[in-house]
Order: structure tokens, then sequence, then C-alpha cells
């Protein structure tokens, strides 16, 4: 897991690109966090200020020793997800798989995350990364 997350890593420095992620937990469940919690957004079609907003999508800014820094990407408008719909078994695969073209864009908010618990990783377009979300 840490050679495909330094790959990513690399590739982004290199070419200048953001690599969206889905990463999975130990228990196989999708990582998810809130973004958005303490401070507005200038992005249109975000969540808008001090609105929360809940993303499973990553970008992996840095390395810290056995863990790892992730900078949150906000969902646009039509790929939100729903927090009531989370549970116990945490994200619904509904809730990530809609239609539509998913569109995300940077927040520069981070979350740490230790490196063990990290089961597996799934890549995302990076042409998903927009700089603020197409109005409807």
């Amino acid at each position: 897991m840490f050679s495909k997350l330094l790959t990513i890593w690399l590739l982004e420095r290199i070419y200048g690109v953001t690599i969206p992620i889905l990463l999975y937990v130990n228990d196989y469940k999708v990582l998810y966090a809130l973004g958005n919690i303490s401070g507005p957004s200038d992005s249109p079609g975000t969540p808008a200020p001090g609105e929360a907003f809940v993303t499973v999508y990553f970008r992996l800014n840095r390395f810290l020793g056995t863990s790892i820094e992730l900078e949150l990407l906000s969902p646009c408008f039509d790929r939100a997800i729903d927090p009531s719909l989370i549970g116990a078994d945490g994200i619904p695969v509904s809730e990530i798989i809609k239609d539509g073209e998913l569109f995300v864009t940077r927040t520069d908010q981070t979350i740490t995350v230790d490196l063990s618990e990290i089961a597996g990783l799934q890549l995302i377009d990076d042409s998903a990364i927009v700089p603020s979300c197409p109005t409807p």
C-alpha cells in the first residue's frame, strides 16, 4: 500500500496534477470525512458558508512518518453525499456511485490518517478536479 501511495504522491508532484483517491480502512469501509465544519466555502456550487459536507474523495498531501496528510476534496452539488444515510456500515455505495460526472474541488482542509488503518485505495480520473463546481 505504501508504494502505491508514494507513486501517486510522486506523480502529483512531477506533473502538477491532483489524483483523487478513495481509501478503504481496515474494516473495508470507505474512509469519509466532514469538511467545511468551521469556515466558509468560496467555491460556487459547493456548500454555503458554515455548511458542512461529507466527502470520500481525497488528495494525498504528504507523508508524516507512519501517517499521511489528506486534503478533503469537496464533491460538487450533484454528487453530494447525504449525511443522514451514513450508518454503522459507513457510506452506502449508492451515495458514492451516482449518475452523472464526478467533479470535485480542492478545499485546503486536511486530515491525518495512520497508514496502518488503510486497507486499500482506488484512483479516480484526475479530470474530476475542477477549479470551481459547474453551476446548474
